[in-house]
């Protein structure tokens, strides 16, 4: 009897072992799924440098797409800009996109006294994108 008690006990310990394993792992993969280096506080805005801010919904293939696209430019700018999120599904990203009526998947770029400089809409046109931070840079 001991043995089958023993044996139980071994087993159940794998299983929640296992268990564990698999949700840590399925954690850690969400988790580096996440955007990096974005900081959603909008507060920035006006603040004394220029804003590059992405209207963000993580359901959104067109707002993935441009995420993509801003990681490309992102290192060759970020000495001119900050580059921040704001994620259409927090009630500050929603506040926000009423705000300046935009929607998720566009960009824009703001002076650095606040000023609403450009809005980029096509997540499919790096060039415009490209231009758009070439042109406010200067």
């Amino acid at each position: 009897m001991n043995n089958v008690t023993n044996n139980k006990t071994s087993r159940s310990l794998i299983v929640t072992l296992i268990t564990l394993t698999t949700v840590g792992l399925v954690l850690w993969f969400a988790w580096s799924m996440l955007p990096k280096g974005y900081s959603e506080d909008l507060s920035r805005i006006g603040k004394g440098r220029p804003v590059v801010v992405l209207l963000h919904n993580k359901d959104d293939v067109g707002s993935m797409t441009m995420l993509g696209l801003l990681d490309t430019l992102r290192d060759k700018y970020s000495d001119h800009y900050d580059f921040l999120l704001a994620d259409v599904n927090t009630p500050a990203g929603a506040s926000f996109t009423r705000q300046y009526n935009t929607r998720s998947a566009q960009v824009l770029i703001f002076s650095a006294q606040g000023q609403k400089l450009d809005l980029i809409s096509d997540s499919r046109d790096s060039k415009a994108l490209r231009h758009a931070l070439e042109s406010h840079s200067r």
